[in-house]
C-alpha cells in the first residue's frame, strides 16, 4: 500500500515479519518465536524465557546457512530472583566467635594461715594500728607472708601492701590484741580485707584501745612497724 513506500527493508522486517525463507522449521516450534527471532528483532517484552524468568533468550542469525541458530546467552535481569539458588543449603554455619570472658571479681576478704614452724619463723610484714580496730599492711618482707604468697598460683589469696587485717586467730576490733596475738602464736590465721574503705569505716564507733596505748603502739609501729616478729613465743 501507499503507507509502505519509501521503507527501508529493515522497517518492512519489522512490521510485516521476516521472510518465510528462515522462518523456523516445526522442530523449533518448542523453543518459541522469541527464541528464534534476528538479534535486534527478538520478542522479549511480555513473553517468558526458555527456562527461568530471571534469563533471557537470544537468537543469533547464521550468515552463512540463513538459518536461526539459537544460542543460549542468558543475562540476568534480577540478582535477588536467583540469590536463593546461589547458597548452597547443605553449607554448614559458621560457629559465632566465643565471647570474650570478663574477669572474675576478687573477694573483699579472704583468709590465710601461715606457721612459724617453717625456715623463715618471721611474720615479715611492716603493720601499724589503723583506728584501734584493725592494722594495715604497709609492705610484704621476707618472711612466712611472703611464703606463702610465692605459693598462691592467683591474686585471690595473695597479701599485698594495703590491705587490712581484721582478725589474728579469731581476735578481731582490738588492734592491741591483734598485735600480741601476731607475736604470740605459733599458727596464724589472718582475716584480711582488700577493700580500702574498710580502714575507713573501722575508724567510726567505738575504739577498744586506750588513746595511751594506741599511740605508744603507732609510735613504736613508725619505728620498726614489723616489732611482732621480734616477740618472743610463748
Amino acid at each position: 500500500s501507499g503507507r509502505l513506500k519509501g521503507l527501508t527493508p529493515f522497517a518492512l522486517a519489522v512490521i510485516l515479519g521476516p521472510p518465510a525463507s528462515i522462518l523456523p522449521s516445526p522442530r523449533w516450534s518448542r523453543v518459541g518465536r522469541s527464541a528464534m527471532a534476528p538479534l535486534g528483532m527478538a520478542w522479549c517484552c511480555g513473553e517468558k524465557g526458555l527456562d527461568h524468568t530471571a534469563f533471557e533468550a537470544l537468537a543469533m542469525h547464521s550468515t552463512d546457512s540463513g538459518q536461526a541458530t539459537v544460542v543460549r546467552s542468558f543475562a540476568l535481569r534480577n540478582r535477588a530472583s536467583i540469590a536463593p539458588f546461589l547458597v548452597d543449603p547443605t553449607a554448614e554455619e559458621e560457629a559465632p566467635l566465643p565471647e570474650e570472658e570478663t574477669p572474675k571479681a576478687l573477694s573483699p576478704e579472704f583468709q590465710i594461715a601461715v606457721s612459724r614452724r617453717g625456715l623463715r619463723p618471721k611474720l615479715g610484714l611492716e603493720i601499724e594500728p589503723l583506728g584501734g580496730k584493725c592494722l594495715k599492711i604497709h609492705k610484704v618482707n621476707d618472711g612466712m607472708v611472703q611464703d606463702w604468697n610465692e605459693a598462691q598460683t592467683s591474686q585471690d589469696f595473695t597479701v599485698l601492701p594495703g590491705h587490712i587485717i581484721l582478725a589474728v586467730n579469731g581476735t578481731e576490733g582490738d588492734c592491741l590484741e591483734m598485735l600480741r596475738a601476731l607475736g604470740r602464736g605459733q599458727e596464724l590465721q589472718l582475716r584480711i580485707s582488700r577493700d580500702p574503705d574498710v580502714a575507713r569505716l573501722s575508724s567510726k564507733g567505738s575504739i577498744h584501745c586506750n588513746d595511751e596505748e594506741t599511740s605508744k603502739d603507732t609510735e613504736t609501729s613508725n619505728d620498726k612497724r614489723n616489732a611482732v616478729d621480734s616477740e618472743s613465743t610463748e
